[in-house]
């Protein structure tokens, strides 16, 4: 899928890479595949990390600076281990092995600064327990702690957060009035529970330098007031619990990656789904203005040019007719050879203007509708085509007829044959100059105009029309392979992880 180009990745796209690719003008830098890396990229890494997760049942201490975060740790390991100083010590998130695959994790103090807050948002987003510490001496939380529990619970799925929540009140030896120390309680349970809905959760108090003095002393009533043993008999309990649901929250946390990863791929989708169902209607819409106006234009320029062809032959047929009628030939030699005009032209142009037939073959007045020109004028067209003797009688004037109409013809077919090549000139003139027809394989010349399958070239128009939307439609298939593959791998991670239990 792009994350590894040099080797078979786990997760892979397998032949869509090759047909998205096909469709990219710039296939060394693609925009949409850096996104959709990225997008991968972040998910292998939190995946990875999850899994690295999973080998230990990570404590988080957090809380804000000069709140007894670090002296909480150092009684719990029994040793000073953890530096203990009233400006700001911890910058990164410090690790010990508290038991075998159990690790206490210390943070950076609250709202100490902002790379201070992402680090440690990183301990508390792959902790199973978080020790939320408190100092009595305080008094109500700040704003500050709320909004980090709030975010501490939202990586965590807020309903399942208290059963992973510790809060632990330090400093009880500050604060030694138990009915004091009840209100401070009772006010912080209420913000909690108001700002960040958390409520069933356990409650310690402690006093680290009671349990240090008690420790130093040798003295078990100071330890055991201290508070201490009770707070780490209960997470020696709660690790026992977590090490048998470490599966379940890793395939939590599989889970929220994986729908972290989907949602911001299909906001890519959606995006260019959006993207082609416009440019699919532009499309449509251009295509069919193209189709419809060239349609039109093709047809009626070989419209014209198959008027132009027809009365070409008619004004051929005409003069034929003519030269015939002067061919100086008698008797039956004349007969034979068409010494008058064809029968399409007598009847046509001459009968009309005189009335009447009046060649010596037409015995009686002739009805119209007995009068096929048609298949008199595919006579005409032949090698042998029938004709007519002319009356002497009306000879004079039906040639003055004949002339009369061969002239009228002549201007007719220049008219004609002036407004095709100026129709052609105007249409071959306009393709060749318009944008979309350049861009496109339609390749236009005065010839191809007339040819019979002319208008088969709309493909190459409409495959270019088309190029954007086709690319997007593609697009939105690539990107749904994606999606199926981090769909795909994720399920089969936890069917791997459950086959280990």
């Amino acid at each position: 899928m792009g994350i590894n180009k040099d080797n078979n990745d786990v997760i892979s796209t397998s032949g869509k890479r090759q047909i998205y690719e096909k469709y990219d003008d710039i296939n060394d830098i693609n925009s949409l595949e850096v996104d959709l890396d990225t997008i991968l990229n972040q998910y292998k890494k939190n995946l990875s990390q999850i899994i690295d997760d999973k080998r230990y049942v990570k404590i988080a201490v957090a809380g804000r600076m000069n709140h007894g975060k670090s002296s909480l740790l150092n009684s719990l390991i029994g040793d000073n281990i953890f530096k203990v100083q009233d400006i700001r010590e911890t910058t990164a998130n410090s690790r010990y092995e508290l038991f075998e695959d159990v690790l206490l994790v210390d943070t950076p103090g609250l709202d100490a600064n902002i790379n201070d807050d992402a680090i440690a948002n990183v301990a508390y987003e792959s902790s199973n327990i978080i020790l939320f510490v408190h100092n009595y001496n305080v008094g109500d939380f700040h704003k500050g702690e709320l909004e980090a529990l709030k975010r501490i619970a939202d990586f965590h799925n807020s309903e399942a957060f208290s059963d992973r929540f510790i809060l632990v009140l330090t400093g009880k030896d500050a604060v030694t009035d138990q009915n004091d120390r009840e209100l401070i309680k009772l006010k912080l349970l209420k913000d909690i529970k108001q700002f960040c809905g958390l409520q069933n959760f356990p409650i310690f108090e402690v006093s680290n330098t009671t349990f240090m003095k008690g420790k130093s002393e040798n003295k078990e009533k100071l330890i055991t007031y201290s508070g201490i043993p009770t707070l780490l008999e209960y997470i020696t309990s709660k690790i026992e619990e977590l090490k048998l649901l470490r599966t379940k929250q890793t395939i939590e946390k599989i889970r929220n990656i994986q729908s972290i990863a989907i949602h911001l791929f299909n906001e890519i989708l959606q995006n260019k789904t959006v993207n082609l169902d416009s440019e699919l209607i532009d499309a449509d819409k251009l295509y069919e203005e193209y189709k419809t106006l060239i349609t039109k234009e093709i047809l009626d320029l070989n419209n014209k040019y198959k008027y132009l062809k027809q009365e070409r032959e008619e004004l051929k047929l005409l003069r034929k007719s003519m030269n015939n009628i002067n061919t100086k030939k008698g008797g039956f030699i004349t007969f034979l050879l068409g010494g008058g005009p064809s029968k399409y032209i007598y009847y046509k142009y001459i009968v009309p203007e005189m009335g009447e037939c009046t060649w010596s073959g037409c015995s009686a007045p002739l009805s119209k509708s007995l009068i096929d020109l048609d298949e008199m004028r595919k006579d005409a067209l032949s090698t042998y085509p029938s004709s007519v003797i002319l009356s002497s009688r009306y000879k004079d004037k039906e040639v003055l007829i004949l002339k009369t109409k061969l002239s009228s013809k002549k201007l007719e077919v220049k008219k004609l044959n002036y407004e095709f090549n100026s129709y052609q000139e105007r249409l071959y003139n306009k393709y060749i100059n318009d944008l979309i027809i350049q861009h496109s394989n339609f390749v236009v010349t005065k010839s191809k105009l007339l040819v019979g399958n002319f208008l088969d070239n709309l493909s190459d128009i409409k495959k270019y029309i088309y190029g954007d939307a086709l690319k997007l439609q593609n697009e939105v298939e690539y990107i749904k392979s994606w999606i199926t593959d981090v769909d795909n791998f994720s399920d089969m991670t936890i069917k791997l992880l459950e086959g280990l239990e």
